[in-house]
């Protein structure tokens, strides 16, 4: 008798994989849900809870929208030539809010080889 589970996580797996378009200040961006997959961002996104560096929302765009990321504040940028924190803050909650959120338990354990 098959399993028929494999089939359904590595379905789950295609659907939570799949990249996401979104328009920001009339642009076209694409994002993989890798971007999520990312300690050090988790760690930006922990200091910036804790306020320990507010300068880590920078660190936390520049991961968010990588080879974008200067695209993204062309995009953003107003009329005034500026790049303002609120507009920047709103496309980075835009992105994460595009990708629906993932069930941990179906996230792959990491391979790890102890001796």
């Amino acid at each position: 008798m098959s399993n028929n589970n494999d089939n359904d996580a590595s379905t789950l797996q295609d659907d939570v994989d799949q990249d996401i378009n979104l328009i920001l200040g009339g642009r076209k961006f694409m994002f993989s849900p890798l971007v999520f997959d990312d300690w050090e961002l988790l760690e930006d996104l922990a200091g910036l809870d804790k306020m320990t560096d507010p300068s880590g929302i920078i660190s936390v765009a520049h991961r968010v929208f990588g080879h974008q990321y200067e695209d993204a504040k062309e995009a953003i940028r107003d009329e005034d030539g500026r790049v303002r924190a609120s507009t920047m803050s709103a496309a980075i909650r835009h992105v994460f809010e595009a990708f629906p959120k993932s069930d941990s338990s179906q996230d792959a354990s990491p391979s790890i080889q102890t001796n």
